[in-house]
């Protein structure tokens, strides 16, 4: 079964040139192990399963980062979440 993210942390944005810490709810998150985006600009530091409903990833956001939405999804041992999206600020 694929991982499901029905919600996220209310902070998915951040400042070109910062980290941030984000929580992913959800199901089937206790193996996660990668962030996939669709473009360059934000990199994950860690990410660590905290409990089978929730997972916590570290980011950093590159100080030339496309200023805007990014998509991404969650990559687990058992699937991949359908697409979520991420705010890069000026």
């Amino acid at each position: 079964m694929a991982a499901r993210v029905v919600a996220q942390h209310r902070e998915m944005r951040r400042q070109r040139g910062g980290e941030i810490e984000v929580s992913l709810r959800g199901s089937s998150l206790a193996d996660a192990r990668e962030l996939l985006w669709d473009e360059p600009g934000i990199t994950l530091v860690e990410i660590k399963g905290e409990s089978a409903g929730l997972a916590k990833a570290k980011l950093k956001v590159a100080p030339d980062a496309r200023i805007g939405e990014h998509s991404f999804r969650l990559i687990t041992q058992s699937g991949i979440s359908d697409v979520r999206l991420f705010y890069v600020t000026p």
